[in-house]
C-alpha cells in the first residue's frame, strides 16, 4: 500500500512541475504503460486456466473506462486546481465507495464508518477550502480608513 500512496502523493506534483505542457492523454498512456509494465510479471505468473470471453471484455472495458476516464479527469483537475487539492479525490473516493457499499451492496455499518466517514468528508473540505489573502494591520487600517485627503 506504500507505493501506491506516494504515488498518489508525489503524481500530481511531477505533472504539474515537468509534464503540464504534455496533452493529458499522452501522460495517462504513457502512466498506464509504465504500471502495465510493472504489473506484467505478476499477472502473467497468476493468469487463470481459463477466461470466458464475457471476463475478457469485461477487463478491457474497464481498463479503458472507468480507468482512463478517470485518469483524464484527474489530470485535467490537476491543470485546473493545482496538484495538492487534486489529491484530496483519492481520500473521498474510498468514503464513497464504503457509503455505497452499505446502501446498495448491505454491507454493515460499522462505528468505524460512521466515525471515519465525517472526518475524511470534514478533512476534504478543510484542506480543499480557499484561503483568504492575509492582509497585513497596516494596510487593513489604511482601507478602513480610506486614503489620505492631505496627500
Amino acid at each position: 500500500m506504500l507505493v501506491p500512496i506516494v504515488g498518489y502523493a508525489i503524481g500530481p506534483r511531477i505533472f504539474n512541475r515537468y509534464l503540464s505542457e504534455l496533452p493529458n492523454l499522452a501522460v495517462v498512456a504513457g502512466s498506464l504503460a509504465i504500471a502495465a509494465l510493472f504489473y506484467a510479471p505478476f499477472a502473467f505468473s497468476n493468469l487463470p486456466a481459463h477466461m470466458s470471453t464475457e471476463v475478457t471484455w469485461s477487463v478491457i472495458g474497464l481498463a479503458v473506462g472507468p480507468t482512463l476516464a478517470g485518469f483524464i479527469v484527474f489530470f485535467a483537475l490537476i491543470g485546473e486546481i493545482g496538484p495538492v487539492r487534486t489529491t484530496v479525490v483519492t481520500y473521498v473516493n474510498p468514503a464513497v465507495a464504503l457509503i455505497l457499499g452499505v446502501v446498495l451492496l448491505g454491507e454493515p455499518f460499522t462505528i468505524g464508518l460512521g466515525l471515519g466517514f465525517p472526518l475524511v468528508i470534514a478533512g476534504s473540505v478543510l484542506a480543499t477550502r480557499r484561503r483568504q489573502p492575509v492582509t497585513s494591520r497596516s494596510s487593513a487600517a489604511v482601507e478602513v480608513a480610506g486614503p489620505d485627503p492631505t496627500m
